[in-house]
């Protein structure tokens, strides 16, 4: 198997950083060649904190991978996270080109263009996902290409981050001698390995505890509609353990995970406790439910804020299917059942699933990430390689040009019909670049209603071609 035929996604978390190797075969189905997991300490709630601890990590976690799969890793797909960044929905519009108002996929990338110049310079675009198109104020349409028309227009959810933290990101990836392929908001990637695309379709919720952060999704209609990340993780509960215990955070770590659980009720029948002591080295025993009400309140905690930030209301109409679980913290015993009594929904653990290879390896809440990152460069990939497919260029817009560090989803490739082949792509993308240079000083023969409309596209297709 040739090297370009495997994909590498890099889950830096705060607690671990995780690198998952695979491909997959002509049916699409992916298969897990290699996994590498190294503790991490040089990330705190999603940001890098100390560079060389974590290009150390990154270099440990990716070589063992490769090492296991066989390859020797050139570039990597990294899921991002952290407060700072953010997401929002926004509605841009084009007019159709064509004469005869046929939609071209050169209408579909200039109303996906104006949607990224509509964020400030001052974020890091990461994502443009296409929500729902309009064609003349008829919503719903998910195939505009080939229909008729004089406005397109296209709802996004748009995912930014503050530039100086990505660039974090990317010099450590690069100071451990790899590649940045790409950069995908982590709970985007986490919806890939642990939904079915009937939840996709139907609505549901996505909340991803890991170490220093809880990642907030929600998926309807089969693409992305909300996403927040709350600042609230695992590594709370271990700190309230050791703070409440009197007892070092390794110690607290591990009776989060030994002997934890998210209700003291589960834990009444268990044995006590023998805790060290920080400073003095002294051994207590304890009780264990006294551990359960320390988590119990602490998770608590983390689903009400989780409720509070997505709106009980959008949660109710945007995700019918229920709730998904993912991450290392809902592992703990009791947390989906306390879930699903705080939000009042069905809520159900998230495994990835449908892998070949050294699946079992992977067959966790805690590799989500880590297998959804393979899961959604892999439908992109899929996309890309269609003709006629809408996707931004890597490099848009004015000087300097701005990188779009994720093209969007939202077609497959059994959904684009026109143009068929490269030529008529290009074709098309040739008509445009004249129209443009014919019309970009004036607009004749437009009426007086659409003048408005006309200047503000003018400006916006004129930092397009870098015209401004």
């Amino acid at each position: 198997m040739a090297l370009d035929d495997f994909i590498v996604g890099l889950d830096i978390g705060t607690t671990k950083v995780c690198t998952v190797v695979g491909h997959s075969d002509e049916q699409g189905r992916l298969s897990i060649d290699g996994v590498g997991i190294v503790p991490s300490r040089g990330v705190k709630k999603g940001v890098v904190v100390d560079v060389d601890e974590t290009v150390g990590a990154i270099r440990s976690s990716v070589e063992r991978a490769g090492n296991m799969a066989g390859v020797q890793v050139r570039s990597v797909i990294a899921g991002v996270t952290g407060e700072h960044i953010s997401s929002t929905n926004v509605r841009s519009s084009a007019t159709v080109l064509a004469e005869d108002g046929t939609l071209t996929s050169a209408d579909l990338r200039r109303v996906l263009h104006s949607a990224a110049m509509e964020v400030p310079r001052s974020r890091e675009i990461i994502h443009i996902q296409p929500r729902d198109y309009i064609v003349d104020s008829h919503s719903g349409v998910r195939r505009p290409i080939g229909m008729s028309g004089r406005q397109l227009e296209v709802d996004t959810h748009v995912v930014t981050g503050a530039p100086g933290y990505l660039k974090n990101v990317i010099s450590c990836i690069e100071r451990a001698g790899f590649e940045a392929q790409a950069l995908v908001l982590e709970p985007i990637a986490t919806g890939e390995a642990v939904t079915t695309a009937q939840e996709r379709e139907m609505g549901v919720a996505l909340i991803d505890i890991g170490g220093g952060t809880s990642d907030i999704a929600i998926f309807a209609n089969d693409g992305i509609e909300y996403s927040a990340i709350l600042p609230v993780g695992g590594n709370l509960v271990t700190r309230d353990i050791s703070i409440g215990l009197r007892t070092p955070f390794e110690i607290a770590e591990r009776l989060k995970i030994e002997r934890g659980a998210a209700s003291p009720r589960l834990l009444v029948n268990a044995q006590a406790l023998e805790v060290q002591a920080a400073g003095s080295g002294e051994r207590m025993q304890l009780s264990p439910a006294l551990l359960g009400e320390i988590i119990e309140a602490r998770m608590m905690e983390l689903f009400e804020m989780s409720l509070d930030l997505i709106g009980h209301s959008r949660l109710r109409q945007s995700a019918p299917a229920g709730i998904i679980l993912s991450g290392g913290g809902a592992l703990l015993p009791g947390a989906v059942e306390m879930a699903g009594q705080v939000f009042g929904m069905p809520v159900r653990l998230g495994i990835p699933t449908e892998l070949d290879g050294w699946s079992k390896r992977v067959n966790a809440p805690q590799f989500a990430t880590g297998v959804g990152l393979l899961r959604f460069i892999n439908r992109q990939e899929a996309i890309s390689a269609t003709p006629g497919a809408p996707r931004l260029e890597a490099l848009i817009g004015d000087n300097p040009p701005r990188r779009i560090w994720s093209v969007p989803v939202g077609f497959t490739g059994s959904e684009v019909h026109e143009p068929e082949t490269e030529e008529a792509q290009d074709s098309a993308t040739e008509e445009y670049d004249e129209y443009l240079e014919e019309h970009h000083h004036d607009a004749p023969g437009l009426p007086g209603q659409f003048m408005d409309f006309w200047r503000k596209m003018q400006v916006k297709i004129q930092r397009l071609i870098g015209l401004e």
